[in-house]
């Protein structure tokens, strides 16, 4: 009985290899993005935070360089939550890139299974009827004798 020999064995496991990788990829930009994502609370919390700070002052009273002194702050604050929103969204498209080509990676190497389960149950059929044409030839000489 010969040895099944599936010919794209080899391509298989480059796409098996290479899905653990991508996955991990994945797995690595999703951390990011939850870091990213628990800086960008902070940052809102924070100025939330001297956001009522700066309403308790005002109502105690300030002088207008306080306020223009809390307004740039503010704003500056205001500018670096836009930027790490954008960080965000950036992170984000880059972990739906590499969805997308784990999700391409994982079709080929599910067609690729299912192309060696099918060529081995084709084998497995050859192999049947070359042992029922050996028993076949085997009883025909016998009875021959």
């Amino acid at each position: 009985m010969r040895k099944f020999k599936f010919s794209l064995q080899f391509l298989l496991n480059i796409r098996k290899s290479e899905e653990k990788s991508v996955e991990a990829q994945l797995q690595s930009w999703r951390s990011k993005v939850a870091a990213l994502e628990q800086e960008l609370g902070a940052l809102l919390g924070k100025r939330q935070m001297y956001e009522d700070k700066l309403k308790e002052e005002y109502s105690k009273g300030m002088t207008p360089q306080n306020l223009h002194n809390w307004n740039l702050y503010l704003s500056a604050l205001k500018s670096e939550i836009d930027e790490m929103e954008l960080k965000v969204v950036s992170a984000k498209e880059e972990c739906n890139k590499i969805l997308n080509k784990l999700l391409e990676i994982k079709k080929t190497v599910k067609m690729l299974e299912t192309l060696k389960d099918k060529r081995y149950k084709e084998y497995l059929d050859e192999e049947a009827k070359e042992e029922h044409k050996i028993t076949d030839e085997f009883v025909c000489a016998n009875y021959v004798r």
